[in-house]
């Protein structure tokens, strides 16, 4: 046998090149991979990870402030990038015009934010639906006001905007009046006789004991605070429930038919039907002469102590300044 007969011989052995038949066999380790490479589905390029997933709009359907264009420049965003979002409509009380908005909320963070605009949206995404850092010139934070950050009450605006649409309008109405509603000093009749009915009222459209005519009565008691007290504050304490009632009655009416379980800033439980009093007998200073259901006090000491009351035709001179030690009884 020749040389060139061998089958050990390097020019006999087949190539791919030489041949065009039999590929050129590969190392052990590079075809055993090529093999589990074949067995193994391709994976998907991982996406980014939302750090927020959820947002919340303000709606109006004349907002001049537009509302209806950033939701909709979110979900135009959302679907370029590939990304799963939820976008929901929230409760809104407003006229169509405010001065912040529109208004978003962030229910992971429990935070709103106002004023962003349609061509802010990559700003969104990149900062706080991405990569979990806030946009902290449009986050709504006011150091005047202490109420629940998922609530957003604007009396300049006339605006109620709640985080979540699973809130009751009646319950934010309601958490907002009990907010406030203690610091009446009871001076005025409007004042101290409506904040006691108007805390029963809502008690009894929120536990679902009412028995129809609640709305009309927190309607015309409101408005008889608002232009009957001696002060600003009866009008103020029911501007919440006002505006509510003027924009959205029938959720106030639905409480009539149908028992509402969506308490969330409120709770299950009945409030006080008397807010002031649980301050104690003098619901704001000490030394502040009050009337009472009983009568009207004829004086009061300067240590808090109630004086006695007037009876009809009595000398009405010591009615408005403390009880002085030399005074006559």
């Amino acid at each position: 046998m020749s040389e060139a007969e061998k089958p050990d011989s390097p020019e006999a052995a087949p190539t791919a090149v030489d041949s065009g038949t039999e590929p050129r066999k590969l190392p052990g380790f590079l075809e055993r991979r090529r093999q589990r490479e074949k067995r193994l589905p391709l994976a998907e390029p991982a996406g980014p990870n939302l750090a927020v997933e959820r947002l919340t709009f303000c709606h109006h359907p004349l907002c001049e402030q537009g509302a209806p264009g950033l939701r909709a420049a979110v979900s135009q965003e959302a679907d370029q990038r590939g990304l799963e979002l939820t976008l929901e409509t929230t409760i809104t009380v407003c006229g169509g015009v405010c001065s912040k908005g529109p208004w978003l909320g962030i229910p992971a963070k429990g935070l709103f934010c106002a004023g962003l605009r349609a061509q802010q949206t990559p700003l969104l995404f990149e900062e706080t639906l991405l990569n979990n850092r806030m946009i902290f010139k449009h986050l709504y934070l006011n150091p005047t006001k202490v109420i629940d950050s998922r609530v957003v009450w604007e009396p300049a605006d006339g605006l109620i905007v709640a985080m979540e649409p699973q809130m009751c309008l009646v319950d934010v109405v309601a958490y907002l009046f009990w907010f406030n509603a203690a610091q009446s000093c009871g001076k005025c009749t409007p004042c101290r006789l409506g904040v006691p009915q108007v805390a029963r009222l809502l008690n009894s459209l929120r536990l679902g004991s009412a028995g129809g005519g609640e709305v009309d009565s927190l309607e015309e008691i409101a408005a008889h605070m608002e232009h009957s007290a001696f002060c600003e504050f009866a009008g103020k304490v029911t501007e919440p429930l006002r505006v509510a009632l003027a924009s959205l009655r029938y959720e106030f009416q639905r409480h009539l038919e149908e028992p509402c379980g969506r308490h969330v800033l409120t709770g299950g439980e009945a409030k006080p039907d008397d807010p002031p009093a649980q301050r104690g007998q003098w619901a704001s200073r000490p030394n502040l002469n009050r009337s009472f259901h009983a009568g009207v006090l004829r004086a009061y000491d300067p240590d808090g102590e109630a004086g006695d009351f007037l009876e009809p035709g009595e000398d009405r001179r010591f009615l408005l300044r403390p009880k002085c030690r030399g005074d006559k009884p």
